[in-house]
């Protein structure tokens, strides 16, 4: 009985744990969560993407309206009422919602620029009143309901049996676009590396693959140019005859290596590395086999990879570039697939050997020469990146007892830095990289909390950003203040799957001066839209506004509550920000 009674309390635990965290991710995509009195059992937490998150919120939201005590309205309020509630059903289950692509925090949306209504707008528009949906977004796009003054949609309200506090539990706030868009057409094929050329404003690719952009014959490398959104691809020549791996600036030169072996016009022989002069390939070396990285540390230029150089005949994996050759650095057998520089030491990580012990991961300086890690990372080394001070390792799984995949360097020694997934056997972490206050992570697997049943990338520290592609990401990098991924996937699996072709990334958008505005639920203003003043009131405690034009411009701030004069404002749209413990923003509309 004991025994019985600790299972039943357990799986109460377990179940108020996962009601809690579900209960608060609702509250984010609309704070009146915390305000019902007639909650329904929520569902266990699951990792789903925010359209998922709005679907949940909207599909129990209905639930809960249609179990409401209505026997107070009127025959024709109930009936309106019913056929709006069966409107909000088919609206969330297609999932056209507004997109989040202009603002970096979350924000009602009434109509975007796609022309995705948003749920009340939807309903308004269902019932045969388009035209006040449009006025409300003409006006108050990215205002709340209880924010708005407009005799149009309070009628609506009363006659379809609705309180205006239902309507704003209903409005959802839409977070910050997370699907990945598209680069052009892609490629046709894979891309194994990207690398961002920030001087110059260009994005290299490289990989396997024969065209780019739907037309333009690369082979295997190009770069991307971007302007106001729009890319163009560029060839390079006609590329190379095999993959490419690697790409790395030194001297000036664009640096590419992986495993390719041709002649050009005049004879000249390119072997696994070679570099751009701006016009055509210019051979770097002699190495059989392939070269995986390269990078550039103490003002010389490294490789690393599965290789021999020519003049050794010998397995090297590890080479100083001289300028005119390739000069080897022994004593590592196996390959080697990434180089990271650690503390002023070379990190290089892979599935060999030093000295016939297994290391996967040293560190090397032409002081010291090698020196080995407290323990062995037991699983093929991928990638390293630091964060926040710290050095991490991705790895793939190598068969064997080590399920945890991605690592973290404490002193001299590799510890677990458990991520809770789904290991296979082709479970492999590819890719790590750091984007503003981010740190995620790439490659081929799927997280067991996710709903699409892929993964592939996924947010480990920070704001938890993430792609959600149909294949492996092998790459990412940020470009121009965008995070871009390449690898083998075709489309995007966050918003209808959208076609990507190996390449794409996600757009971030900070209006100037307003860039750390979070939300609009701290705050009430009124009337909205307004006259020649308007109330502004903070729900905390008195704090300090700043009104701003949609470009991002101040125009007006005060400290005081209360009645604002607007009279200097010119007619038009504004968004009011508000600070407290954090920032709050609502839009507002001067007639």
């Amino acid at each position: 009985m004991k025994a019985l009674l600790t299972l039943v309390l357990s799986c109460y635990c377990l179940w108020s744990f996962a009601d809690n965290k579900t209960f608060s991710k609702l509250a984010e995509v609309n704070q009146c969560w915390t305000e019902q009195k007639d909650i329904p059992r929520l569902p266990p937490y699951r990792t789903m993407s925010e359209r998922q998150w709005i679907q949940t919120h909207l599909s129990l939201v209905e639930q809960t309206l249609r179990a409401r005590d209505i026997s107070k309205l009127s025959a024709d309020q109930k009936e309106k009422r019913n056929q709006s509630l069966n409107d909000l059903h088919q609206y969330w289950q297609s999932g056209q919602f507004p997109i989040n692509d202009q603002y970096a925090y979350r924000t009602p949306i009434f109509i975007d620029k796609y022309d995705n209504f948003c749920a009340v707008g939807y309903l308004v528009k269902a019932s045969g009143n388009e035209s006040v949906s449009r006025k409300i977004a003409a006006k108050t796009n990215l205002a709340y309901v209880r924010q708005m003054n407009y005799p149009e949609l309070m009628t609506w309200a009363n006659e379809y049996g609705f309180t205006i506090d239902e309507l704003a539990w209903i409005q959802p706030g839409y977070p910050p676009e997370m699907n990945a868009l598209p680069v052009g057409d892609g490629v046709d094929g894979e891309v194994l590396e990207l690398f961002a050329d920030d001087a110059d404003d260009k994005l290299y690719v490289g990989g396997s693959f024969m065209t780019a952009d739907g037309s333009i014959q690369a082979n295997n490398i190009a770069y991307v140019t971007e302007l106001a959104g729009v890319y163009t691809w560029h060839d390079m020549n006609k590329g190379v005859n095999g993959e490419v791996y690697a790409i790395e600036k030194f001297d000036g030169k664009i640096f590419i290596a992986g495993h390719f072996s041709m002649t050009m016009a005049g004879s000249t022989a390119l072997a696994n590395v070679a570099y751009w002069d701006g016009s055509a390939w210019q051979p770097a070396g002699c190495t059989y086999g392939t070269v995986k990285d390269l990078i550039v540390y103490g003002g010389q230029l490294y490789a690393v990879g599965d290789f021999d150089v020519c003049a050794a005949m010998s397995e090297v994996n590890f080479a100083r570039w001289t300028g005119t050759m390739w000069q080897q650095i022994p004593f590592l057998e196996g390959h080697v697939n990434t180089v990271e520089i650690w503390n002023d030491k070379l990190l290089l990580g892979g599935s060999f050997q030093y000295y016939l012990l297994s290391a996967n991961a040293i560190l090397w300086d032409p002081v010291n020469n090698f020196q080995a890690f407290g323990n062995i990372i037991q699983n093929e080394v991928m990638d390293f990146q630091v964060y926040k001070g710290t050095m991490y390792a991705a790895t793939k799984f190598s068969g064997g007892t080590d399920s945890t995949l991605l690592k973290k360097l404490s002193g001299s020694s590799w510890v677990d830095e458990p991520l809770g997934m789904n290991i296979t056997s082709t479970t492999s972490y590819n890719t790590l990289c750091v984007d503003v206050d981010t740190f995620l992570m790439g490659g081929k697997f799927t997280h067991p909390m996710m709903m699409t049943g892929v993964s592939n990338c996924i947010g480990l520290f920070g704001t938890g950003d993430w792609f959600l592609v149909d294949d492996a990401i092998n790459k990412m990098t940020v470009f121009k203040g965008r995070l871009y991924a390449g690898g083998k996937f075709k489309k995007d699996m966050e918003y209808q799957g959208a076609p990507l072709n190996g390449i794409g990334y996600k757009q971030r958008k900070y209006p100037q001066n307003i860039n750390d505005v979070k939300n609009g639920s701290g705050m009430i203003v009124y009337p909205n839209p307004a006259g020649n003043s308007m109330t502004i009131k903070g729900l905390d405690k008195p704090t300090a506004f700043a009104i701003y034009n949609l470009a991002g411009q101040k125009l007006l701030d005060g400290t005081t509550e209360g009645q604002v004069n607007i009279s200097t404002l010119p007619a038009g749209n504004y968004l009011i920000r508000m600070t407290n413990e954090v920032n709050f923003g609502i839009q507002f509309a001067k007639d």
